[in-house]
């Protein structure tokens, strides 16, 4: 905070744009928590940008959710949503015309049981089954995933939209392409799609 303060007091600083990307709850404080009140904030950032997306990711859930659900009241795990992180930012003092909603273009992939994919031996796709953690799918590394210093690839589950468009998941403009052996459901809770492919499963596509 004291260098954003500097930074805006100075002459040059003052005549900047400054902008935050964080996530779906206000800055941690130093309890763990995040802060009841950033309207400090407000005053020296132009925006903050709330990063909805990765609120369920592969190798950080034992069950499968949607990357950048629109609601989370009745979800299982309340771990955050653009509804409210929109609420838990404006709660803690930050105007809603400095606060930029960040959407993602790509989707997380899951390995799901055929007994966890669907609901009672129906067709309709389970809501948060759980997944195995220990086989997660990749993308193609040519989109997705990353090279270090060393060369070393490292895969990744993240299905760009080109991906998903490429792989018949869905059309150019983002909707569910119903093509025979995958499955689609639409979360009431979240407000996102999920969708099921030969026991992979990719909730929340975009």
């Amino acid at each position: 905070m004291k260098f954003l303060q500097e930074l805006r007091a100075h002459p040059v600083g003052s005549k900047l744009h400054l902008s935050i990307a964080s996530g779906v709850t206000p800055f941690v404080g130093p309890d763990g928590t995040p802060l009841q009140n950033v309207t400090e904030f407000a005053k020296v950032l132009d925006f903050i940008t709330i990063l909805n997306y990765d609120i369920y990711t592969p190798s950080t859930h034992a069950i499968a959710g949607p990357n950048a659900p629109l609601f989370d009241e009745c979800a299982p795990n309340r771990n955050g949503s653009a509804t409210s992180a929109i609420q838990s930012w404006t709660g803690a003092g930050i105007p809603p015309d400095q606060l930029v909603l960040g959407a993602p273009s790509f989707g997380h992939s899951y390995r799901v049981s055929k007994a966890d994919a669907y609901v009672n031996g129906t067709q309709t796709l389970a809501v948060f089954p759980p997944h195995n953690q220990t086989n997660i799918p990749t993308a193609d590394p040519g989109e997705s995933g990353w090279t270090d210093i060393c060369g070393t690839v490292t895969l990744s589950d993240a299905f760009t939209f080109t991906q998903l468009r490429d792989s018949g998941f869905i059309d150019n403009r983002g909707e569910p392409r119903h093509s025979e052996g995958i499955s689609y459901h639409l979360d009431d809770c979240s407000q996102t799609v999920g969708t099921l492919v030969e026991c992979i499963s990719i909730p929340d596509v975009f």
